[in-house]
């Protein structure tokens, strides 16, 4: 585009104190709490739908634009980050997305859609989910009430584990490395094949797990209702400080135990050195029967306490199963091949990488030995495809009697595709055409050279 995008305009004919028109469709986002709240991720993907235009082609063609004046590392994050859960965070490319959306669809509320009202409140450490998850039930429900399915922000949030409405475990939603695949884009939708994520079957979640997702969805019901509460900063430490007193008479080795992590912790929130992240919040919150808000506030509130009904650590994510069942659940996993990487089986198993290296080492080493045979492979069959749609350009240029330049060919296949090479492969590509066009049938007519290469 050789022209800034128009953001607002008033069509032909009508009086001159009209209010200006939006570039987009002002989509309302869905939810109205917490735990429904729908994220900015989900609502530019419903958006895109409703323009008829594939994300990739919005992002590039309305949203890249308005960033001209960035360095251009900043444009390519932004434009990139169109399938990414960063447009939910609390970087300054969730913010650049809020500012564009904004813009090009008039509204004011698109911020509360992702996580930066948590930004001055707590450590964006373990914050935003690294995998989009989903609950099949709440997109069950979306069909029900005949309305569209969403994704919603709670399901970004690193530490939720479940689903605070029907209990029952998130689920990491079909995904590949190569984002060329995704052909669906809506939500509700597998990426890959299309199918319907609300068919998934799903597994019950235990109640501490519930317990911690309702939590932090009272913690977004909270900053958003009352955000002058939180403006002026927060004190954990008080509130450390009020629950050492008061349930542990002051000591704090016993409320280091019964939060199952070291007593050097809980010093460090005592001395105000530094901020608990959202995943221990949560879990000072659950073993002193309170909530998160209190936690950050400071309040000395009426405490009592709670044990977790597991040993598991938020931040280190050792399960509470014991290590044989586990050895026979990483070994069923890794002899069928439903795991491609060592990445996937942590996730099932709900374990850390680095706690099953330690399990089970040689597993491990061999898991590791798979993602990467796995991810090579992929890698050589997408340059393949890309070569391919260069071979035919190429071959097409020479039955038209035209020399097939390096250039010509790119322009050629990007009039066909849509796809683009960078130098040194199409460099690459063009001197492997030329040594297979050697040994292939040369058409009838002698190409020309039109252009030097």
């Amino acid at each position: 585009m050789s022209n800034s995008i128009i953001l607002l305009s008033v069509p032909p004919g009508w009086p001159e104190d009209c209010p200006p028109r939006s570039a987009f469709f002002s989509l309302a986002p869905e939810g109205c709490s917490g735990g429904t709240n729908e994220g900015l991720s989900s609502y530019y993907n419903r958006l895109s739908a409703c323009h008829g235009l594939h994300p990739r082609s919005l992002a590039m063609q309305a949203i890249a634009p308005l960033f001209r004046d960035q360095p251009m590392d900043t444009q390519r994050t932004i434009r990139n980050s169109y399938y990414d859960l960063r447009m939910n965070g609390v970087s300054q490319t969730a913010i650049a997305w809020v500012d564009a959306l904004e813009r090009l669809t008039l509204r004011n509320d698109l911020a509360l859609r992702t996580l930066l009202p948590l930004r001055s409140v707590v450590s964006s450490f373990r914050l935003l989910s690294k995998t989009e998850r989903f609950c099949a039930c709440c997109y069950r429900d979306d069909e029900f009430s005949g309305h569209a399915k969403y994704n919603r922000l709670l399901w970004s949030i690193d530490c939720v584990e479940a689903c605070p409405y029907h209990n029952v475990l998130l689920q990491i939603a079909p995904y590949s490395r190569d984002t060329t695949q995704y052909k669906f884009c809506v939500p509700g939708l597998s990426r890959l094949d299309g199918s319907n994520l609300a068919r998934y079957t799903t597994r019950g979640a235990s109640q501490e797990q519930v317990r911690s997702a309702r939590l932090v969805a009272e913690l977004l019901d909270d900053v958003h209702q009352h955000p002058d509460a939180f403006a002026n900063g927060c004190s954990p430490s008080k509130f450390v400080q009020h629950a050492i007193k008061t349930l542990f008479d002051g000591n704090s080795r016993r409320f280091a135990n019964h939060l199952g992590v070291v007593n050097s912790e809980v010093d460090y929130w005592r001395s105000e050195r530094g901020n608990p992240c959202l995943p221990r919040l949560v879990l000072l919150a659950y073993c002193c029967g309170s909530c998160v808000s209190d936690v950050l506030l400071g309040n000395t509130v009426m405490l009592r306490k709670v044990y977790p009904i597991s040993n598991a650590d938020p931040l280190n994510c050792k399960s509470a199963k014991d290590s044989q069942n586990l050895l026979a659940e990483l070994d069923v996993l890794f002899r069928s091949g439903s795991t491609e990487n060592l990445h996937q089986a942590a996730r099932l198993l709900n374990v850390t990488e680095t706690f099953l290296h330690k399990l089970a080492p040689e597993i491990a080493a061999s898991l590791v030995q798979r993602g990467t045979a796995i991810r090579h492979c992929r890698r050589i069959q997408r340059e393949e495809a890309r070569f391919h749609d260069f071979w035919q350009s190429f071959q097409e240029l020479r039955f038209e009697g035209i020399y097939p330049a390096r250039v010509k060919v790119l322009e050629r296949m990007r009039r066909r595709t849509g796809k683009g090479l960078g130098f040194r492969e199409a460099a690459r590509f063009h001197k492997r055409a030329f040594d297979l066009a050697e040994t292939s049938p040369y058409p009838s007519a002698s190409p020309t050279r039109t252009s030097r290469d």
